[in-house]
């Protein structure tokens, strides 16, 4: 079609120029926002639908009687329609300043001329203008070519039907698509995403299909075949009536409304779609290339929907996914552990000192140039060290500002200039956790660059990992978190039993006129209904909790850790690592210390000579601050016999008890049946907790309180080893399993500290599948 190879070339040469990428989210808009957007709307339509009728009438009379409409005649009559843009659009949206724009999501795909001051009203009028001028001559190119009269009186009526339908028809479609997006922005419509409302809003799928037919039937009624070959309809030529107007629909259509991702359509101007991975167009910094726009890296440009997307694949690194079958134990407790996480979250990290030929050992993420090749995050960390310069790109994950990625940040106070702000990486989607009747969501962010080593052959390897872990407490439900699609229609708190509860189907939505929401949306929060990216690695799904997202955050007023809590994965390694008890518990029956090791394991001490072959350590892992809870477990208290003779493991009160043994309180040991990662503790004597079979996050004591078809199933608690936490990884390509042992923060909480215990210890062993490139 004519109309693709020329619109598509006019922003090829520079008349728009694409921002950074990212879903459209026009979340928590003002009403002088949301009616910004329904005047752009407005004042377009009028527009572009009276530069194209003023063109056809001009061309019609041309065609007619030739001069019969003089170019300085239609030009003058444009250069009004345009002032009326020019002059309405910073009118109309006058109470929403620069601010307010970039809250829209502007400037979108438009062209920000002047970065400097931001973008304007002045500077979304000329947008709107420029990006429907060029639409318009377009489609009247389509429609009428370079056919000049005069024409003989039946082609002539063809051609003016083929204008003046093919206009209405252009008009009907953007007013259709444009009802819809203001039906969403208001809260009028909801359960799809803005990009399909030609299809899943039934309104506006029927005024499309109505105002198709009165096209084709209009044109067909005054068209032959032989006046489409005398004219210039489409490129290549129409010639049948049915293959021009398969050819003007598609145009006129796809000039409005076109899901193509690498496709520019008057609806992205007016609503200020963002440019992303997979448009073909080099959009931000974080971009090394996109398709055809790979300049860099010719032909190695990674796919949008492949593991290093708009990455140069020629550049060695590795890509980490990390899987949800992981196993991970939160505080002391033993009430949240055993708990997964989201399926596909990890990160990318830059690969250097290794060429996959002679040499397997990788040095992981920025560091220095000079052996040994210290991590760092600037050029003078590294000339200190007296190491050379800091190898860093922008795929480093930890904070940075956007124009010197050399210079860490925590907030955009930090990083001046006009175009600058601290660029912050999540590390996964965000973490739905529910246990005890206490539900969380975790948006887990990387403080620092993920930096280590790593062997290509075998798979060995350790890296440093530091996130904040920004939690929020939730309803005790099935969503901790916000979900991106797979949840029932409704209004978000106010629909009723079954309003935007998990499903697969329509099925399991039981409030009437419900339905399951599978586009793309998210089902909660501050972001709900607006677009998110389900697949990993923003996205993701989970055992119980649906398909969390990092474009569906949860209410930021629900926050219960301030700037987040220091998380430290140092090392997570495909080793082994351990931690003993070494920390001043306080609780005050815990506050003395025990034997750990040896043949007095777990008995009261003061020095080491109480302990042979072993050591007195304080009982707790990590340390308290003010905290007076802190134990080193909820256990109770078992004998401890040596050689596990009788009554060893039995409940205890006192050393009477125990024989030639002695009452340990708090025992744990580990637990062989648990298989879910090594040395995984279990009370010796209790106590027990319930949980449903299946909705584990439930607690219970019989079968009546588990949803239907469950049981109550019983065990003694989970905890963590006496003598020391212990977590193995397993070394393998491109199959590997990390381990990590950390400690965790209290939150602002109770309830969330009392149930998982809280400052206290954290684990996690993760199963992984690493990805290399630019590896020969």
């Amino acid at each position: 079609m004519r109309f693709t190879a020329r619109f598509v070339s006019a922003m090829a040469a520079g008349l728009f120029v694409l921002a950074v990428g990212t879903p459209t989210v026009h979340a928590q808009l003002s009403n002088d926002q949301v009616k910004c957007f329904a005047s752009v709307s407005k004042i377009a339509l009028k527009f572009a639908s009276g530069k194209q009728k003023t063109i056809q009438k001009c061309n019609d009379k041309n065609i007619k009687t030739p001069g019969a409409c003089p170019p300085a005649t239609l030009s003058a009559a444009i250069t009004k329609l345009q002032q009326k843009v020019l002059t309405d659009i910073p009118k109309k949206c006058a109470k929403v300043n620069t601010f307010g724009l970039a809250a829209m999501g502007f400037p979108g795909k438009c062209n920000d001329p002047d970065p400097n001051d931001m973008f304007t009203l002045t500077d979304l009028a000329n947008c709107i203008e420029s990006s429907h001028e060029a639409a318009v001559d377009a489609l009247i190119d389509v429609e009428y070519g370079t056919t000049t009269g005069p024409l003989n009186d039946t082609t002539a009526k063809c051609q003016a039907e083929i204008g003046k339908d093919a206009g209405k028809y252009f008009t009907a479609v953007l007013k259709a698509i444009q009802a819809c997006r203001n039906g969403l922005l208001a809260g009028k419509l909801t359960g799809f995403l803005p990009e399909n409302c030609a299809t899943a809003d039934p309104k506006t799928a029927t005024a499309l299909a109505k105002a198709e037919q009165t096209f084709r039937d209009k044109a067909a009624a005054k068209c032959t075949d032989a006046d489409i070959q005398a004219l210039d309809v489409c490129n290549p030529n129409a010639t049948t009536v049915s293959d021009a107007m398969n050819c003007l629909v598609a145009a006129h259509h796809l000039a409005v409304d076109d899901a193509s991702p690498s496709a520019v359509d008057l609806i992205d101007f007016e609503y200020a779609a963002q440019p992303i991975c997979g448009d073909n167009v080099k959009n931000s910094a974080d971009e090394e290339c996109d398709g055809t726009d790979d300049s860099a890296c010719s032909g190695q440009c990674g796919s949008a929907t492949g593991f290093f997307g708009c990455l140069c694949l020629n550049i060695p690194r590795e890509r980490v996914v990390e899987h949800a079958n992981s196993d991970l134990d939160n505080g002391w407790t033993g009430i949240s552990h055993d708990s997964g996480i989201v399926e596909g979250g990890g990160y990318v990290a830059d690969l250097y000192d290794c060429d996959g030929v002679t040499d397997f050992d990788c040095t992981v993420g920025p560091s220095c140039s000079n052996a040994p090749h210290s991590r760092c995050s600037n050029d003078a960390q590294c000339a200190f060290l007296g190491q050379g310069t800091c190898r860093k790109r922008r795929t480093a994950v930890g904070p940075h500002c956007n124009l010197n990625i050399q210079a860490a940040c925590t907030s955009n106070a930090q990083c001046t200039g006009t175009g600058n702000f601290c660029v912050k990486q999540f590390h996964g989607p965000p973490l739905p956790l529910s246990s005890g009747g206490v539900s969380v969501c975790v948006v887990n962010e990387f403080s620092e660059d993920v930096t280590g080593t790593t062997n290509l052959t075998t798979g060995a390897g350790a890296v440093r990992l530091r996130q904040n872990s920004v939690t929020y407490i939730a309803s005790a439900n099935p969503q901790p978190c916000p979900v991106c699609g797979g949840f029932c229609s409704g209004a978000p708190g106010a629909g009723g039993p079954g309003a935007r509860t998990l499903c697969t189907s329509d099925g399991d939505c039981t409030n009437p006129g419900s339905f399951c929401v599978m586009d793309n949306i998210c089902s909660y929060g501050p972001n709900v209904d607006q677009s998110c990216r389900p697949d990993p690695p923003f996205g993701g799904t989970t055992a119980l909790f649906g398909n969390p997202s990092v474009d569906c955050p949860p209410n930021p007023g629900s926050n219960i850790s301030g700037g987040g809590l220091d998380i430290l994965f140092n090392p997570a390694t495909t080793g082994t690592v351990s931690l003993i008890p070494n920390q001043e518990c306080g609780n005050f029956g815990f506050a003395n210390s025990t034997c750990v090791g040896g043949a007095n394991e777990g008995r009261p001490c003061t020095t080491i000579a109480d302990c042979p072959s072993g050591s007195c350590n304080e009982q707790c892992f990590c340390p308290g601050g003010a905290d007076t809870t802190q134990k080193p477990n909820r256990c109770n208290p078992a004998c401890v016999v040596a050689g596990g003779g009788a009554p060893d493991g039995n409940s205890c009160t006192s050393n009477a008890t125990c024989g030639a043994g002695f009452c340990h309180p708090a025992d744990c040991r580990f637990n062989p049946a648990d298989l879910d990662s090594t040395q995984e503790g279990q009370c010796t004597a209790g106590p027990t907790d319930g949980t449903c079979s299946t909705t584990a996050y439930i607690s219970c004591t019989t079968a009546a309180q588990c949803p239907a078809g469950e049981s109550c199933v019983i065990a003694k608690s989970n905890c963590f080893v006496n003598s020391g936490i212990s977590r193995s990884g397993l070394a393998g390509t491109p199959y590997k399993r990390t381990a990590a042992i950390f400690c965790i923060a209290a939150t602002s909480s109770t309830a969330i500290n009392q149930t998982a215990g809280l400052p206290g210890p954290g684990a996690i062993t993760t199963p992984t599948t690493t990805i290399d490139v630019g590896i020969p």
